[in-house]
């Protein structure tokens, strides 16, 4: 808005703070003297219970995806995968978490033709570390993308809680409805196959501890 002829426009004083920076100095200050939240730690009861809700879930979201074609539940495969067994400097997979705690590693069988050694066993770690697809991005790159790759590309910018503006060529090309391995997109067909397998590791780890219990 103009001041008014003859009038001298509203200004603060030489040297006086603005109003946005004293606000900030006030937050900042009660930012810091808020005290830490407390946080309670879980049982493992508690936590094996939450495994099983998960794969539960799991299990149901493979069946409309994977073998009714229904691809609106891709993301929520990739959103659970991402909680049971994405492992980062700050993720701990509750999966795996409790196969650690517990002592209890079920290895995953993998058949292989004589020429490559014939079947072999992997740890969880092992299998999720090999390779879920090879892409050329739009940019000309070949990308090879772990399985880990691939669950975290997609929970976090495609799946169940992250519904990103931008998102990576990787994911872009991992996504191309013209490369398919059957009805679904290859990318899609590589999430199907790790979630098949993450239930069947994570229903066998369950079962032990039942028997255990």
């Amino acid at each position: 808005m103009r001041a008014k002829k003859g009038t001298r426009p509203l200004a603060l004083a030489p040297g006086a703070p603005s109003v946005v920076a004293a606000q900030f100095r006030r937050y900042a200050s009660k930012k810091k003297s808020m005290p830490k939240p407390i946080k309670i730690q879980r049982g493992t009861p508690n936590l094996l219970r939450s495994l099983e809700k998960h794969v539960s879930l799991l299990n149901e979201y493979h069946e409309r995806a994977c073998l009714h074609n229904d691809v609106r539940f891709l993301g929520e495969i990739a959103g659970k995968l991402r909680i049971l067994v994405y492992e980062s400097r700050i993720n701990k997979p509750l999966l795996l978490g409790l196969m650690d705690e517990l002592g209890c590693e079920i290895p995953i069988k993998i058949d292989q033709p004589k020429s490559l050694g014939g079947p072999i066993e992997l740890s969880s770690r092992e299998y999720l570390e090999r390779c879920a697809c090879s892409i050329r991005t739009n940019s000309g790159r070949w990308v090879e993308l772990s399985k880990t790759d691939l669950i975290a590309l997609w929970a976090q910018q495609y799946g169940s809680s992250h519904e990103d503006w931008m998102i990576s060529e990787e994911l872009v090309a991992a996504l191309n409805p013209d490369f398919r391995i059957g009805n679904l997109p290859m990318a899609a067909h590589g999430l199907c196959v790790i979630c098949k397998t993450v239930i069947i590791v994570a229903s066998e780890f369950i079962k032990k501890q039942n028997v255990m219990v």
